[in-house]
């Protein structure tokens, strides 16, 4: 099974182990463990690094909500917008 990495686009790169909760053909709704602004540009990593996808912060889960923990992501126009998973 593979895991998708969350990567952080910044200069002090981290990535983070998340699930993908849902999937559409704009976006994705994980669940992990990560801390994240709403207008970040993240990562979204498979198992094949050069078949990453990059996508736009939309929401996140707000502590006490049904949500915490989860994040909805937008894919950015250009490379990746069409991951082969």
């Amino acid at each position: 099974m593979v895991v998708p990495t969350l990567s952080s686009t910044t200069v002090a790169r981290k990535m983070f182990p998340c699930l993908i909760v849902e999937r559409s053909n704009e976006g994705f709704r994980l669940r992990g463990n990560f801390k994240l602004k709403r207008g970040q540009i993240v990562e979204l990593i498979a198992d094949d690094p050069t078949d990453s996808v990059r996508c736009e912060v939309i929401w996140f889960g707000k502590p006490g909500s049904q949500q915490l923990g989860e994040a909805g992501l937008q894919m950015r126009p250009g490379k990746g917008t069409s991951p082969r998973w």
